[in-house]
């Protein structure tokens, strides 16, 4: 047998949990609400509408964004042409307009570019007979009381459901020749347990560490990974604030700055339901003020993507979750496709808007309405309250780090090989779990301990999504222009690849 598998870390009980999570596959914390249409208003602690002279007009006062300040520096990697990467640093002083300047241009394919800005990752393929990999999730085995009343935690299920995608992965790494000693840990999702784990002198001899998902014990085992060079893979969590200078950070799940760049180079792309009835499109960034950071992450793409970047797009954020249709209709025009776009994460904020715009929509005959398409954030599909109509009569959009098509023929094989294995069908963690090690178990294979290095030139199309890792940059601005021109460090490596969703005829499609 050419895989190893070594199980130090782990209690009987995870074995227990695994088998468990066949007997209870049908508690699924993603299992949407049994009410059909039924839409209960969600409680709020402030019940009462802004107050205004007339309740039939709404603001129509635009809250800036950014907000002012002396001086604004920030730096960005574009994708200039499918070999060429270019860091470029931007500098807005008061009220001027946006200044650019290229300060590094690095070519992404051709083997010469490890170079200068990479030459700390060390780029020689050091291959091994065998590797060692640590496996790190949140089981949360000590707390799970196996009665049959009780249900499988949200992290645990998720956890056991990657590691179950994880297994297929080594079953076809080994048909391969890959050789790996497989240790797998429970984080509890504790960081006392993490920093105890972490103590073991085995935890130094480790070529690869994948997870764990929260971002209080991520930190903690991503700087451990700096300090001793060790590539992490962080599958699950997109916070890019966890660790600094860190090439050795792997980050699969794209941050709300890939987000952003993807809802603004796909929305024009937008098309309406009635094919036979184009009109022209025009935008509204709608959030809650607790959200600027993400419309102004939202108005400097726009500015890279047209290049203009003293020019913003309409935006309105309200006070508070409270919002009303009078309050947006002054920013749509009924002959044209209004597309709206809402990064919140509050369901109660995405409740009322989906419930107000949708009264601007005729259901009976759509063209004496308001056209209306919304893009949204992956995780409304976890929403019990928001109705399926929502999503439909409102034409939603979003982006997703996961798609799963149930008609390729290797989506077909994994989901017969995972039902044949666990008696149930596989959920998105399970994808997520199998994508993850068949990627990283074969560049371990191929370029070794160092495979970092090369993560550029492989990019790779997986089951729920597209491997496409590239750095991420962080430039310390001088302290005066006598200083010298600013460095690029790498921040971690990111998934650059997004899917862009439709939800249309009850169903989730790819809209590019």
């Amino acid at each position: 047998m050419n895989t190893i598998f070594t199980y130090k870390n782990i209690s009987f009980i995870l074995c227990s949990l695994i088998l468990l999570s066949l007997i209870f596959s049908s508690c699924d914390p993603t299992k949407r609400s049994q009410n059909g249409n039924g839409l209960d208003p969600i409680s709020s602690n402030n019940t009462t509408a802004p107050t205004t002279k007339d309740t039939t007009k709404a603001p129509v006062a635009v809250v800036p964004v950014p907000p002012r300040i002396d001086t604004l520096r920030w730096c960005d990697t574009l994708q200039q042409n499918p070999n060429t990467l270019v860091v470029v640093c931007f500098e807005k002083i008061g009220t001027g307009s946006i200044k650019a300047d290229t300060v590094d241009v690095i070519q992404v394919i051709d083997d010469t570019m490890i170079a200068e800005e990479t030459t700390y990752l060390d780029s020689t393929i050091n291959k091994k007979a065998a590797y060692k990999v640590a496996i790190i999730m949140p089981f949360r085995s000590k707390n799970f009381n196996p009665s049959p009343s009780k249900e499988i935690p949200g992290y645990s299920l998720k956890a056991i459901e990657f590691y179950e995608g994880v297994k297929i992965a080594l079953d076809s790494l080994e048909k391969e020749g890959v050789r790996l000693f497989v240790d797998v840990y429970d984080s509890m999702g504790d960081t006392s347990v993490v920093k105890q784990l972490l103590e073991k002198p085995s935890m130094k001899e480790m070529d690869l560490i994948v997870g764990p998902i929260r971002s209080n014990t991520l930190s903690i085992v991503a700087e451990f990974a700096k300090q001793n060079q060790t590539p992490l893979v962080s599958p699950f969590n997109n916070r890019t604030d966890l660790t600094a200078n860190n090439p050795y950070y792997l980050q699969v799940n794209p941050s709300f700055e890939v987000h952003s760049k993807t809802i603004i180079n796909n929305i024009y792309n937008i098309k309406q339901k009635d094919r036979y009835r184009q009109l022209d499109k025009q935008v509204l960034l709608l959030s809650e003020r607790k959200d600027s950071s993400s419309i102004y992450q939202l108005q400097k793409d726009f500015g890279v993507y047209t290049n203009t970047y003293d020019t913003l797009l309409p935006q309105y954020m309200n006070s508070n979750a409270n919002i009303k249709i009078n309050f947006i209709r002054p920013f749509l025009n009924r002959s044209k496709l209004n597309i709206i776009v809402i990064p919140s994460t509050n369901e109660e904020f995405v409740y009322n808007s989906l419930r107000e715009l949708q009264s601007l929509v005729d259901k009976l005959e759509p063209a004496k309405g308001y056209q209306i398409a919304v893009v949204g954030r992956d995780r409304w599909k976890y929403y019990s309250r928001i109705g399926f109509e929502y999503y439909e009569s409102l034409h939603l959009h979003f982006t997703s780090e996961a798609f799963i098509s149930k008609k390729t023929n290797d989506n077909i094989r994994f989901y017969n090989g995972y039902k044949n294995t666990y008696g149930i069908a596989p959920r998105e963690f399970g994808y997520v779990g199998f994508d993850v090690m068949l990627y990283f178990g074969r560049m371990l294979h191929e370029y070794g301990t160092n495979f970092p290095a090369y993560l550029m030139q492989k990019p790779s199309e997986r089951r729920h999504t597209s491997f496409q890792l590239r750095p991420v940059y962080s430039t310390s601005a001088p302290l005066d222009a006598s200083m010298p021109a600013p460095t690029p460090m790498i921040r971690g490596f990111e998934n650059q690849y997004l899917n862009f969703l439709k939800f249309e005829d009850y169903t989730v499609q790819k809209a590019n």
